[in-house]
């Protein structure tokens, strides 16, 4: 079973491999985060669901600042793309 640290690793990687590939598209403007909706996901990351950002200030997932995602089996947030209206 992967410890919690691998976890955080695995999904820190997974993270920038998807962040660099929504960089590359001109049509994506902005990213929403989405917070999986279960009995395992604290109130810090339920709270910064549904938060927009333009792409070029997506926040850093997994969240690991202070005070930040206290779920047991580690932050599970992740981006969802928003396209322009014009593409």
């Amino acid at each position: 079973m992967p410890t919690l640290e691998g976890l955080y690793k695995q999904r820190k990687a997974a993270y920038e491999h998807h962040l660099q590939q929504i960089n590359e598209f001109e049509f994506v403007t902005q990213v929403r985060i989405s917070a999986v909706q279960d009995n395992n996901t604290c109130e810090f990351c339920l709270a910064k669901s549904g938060q927009v950002f333009e792409k070029s200030e997506a926040p850093k997932l997994p969240h690991t600042e202070e005070g930040g995602c206290s779920c047991v089996i580690g932050c599970r947030c992740q981006l969802l793309v928003l396209i322009a209206d014009d593409f």
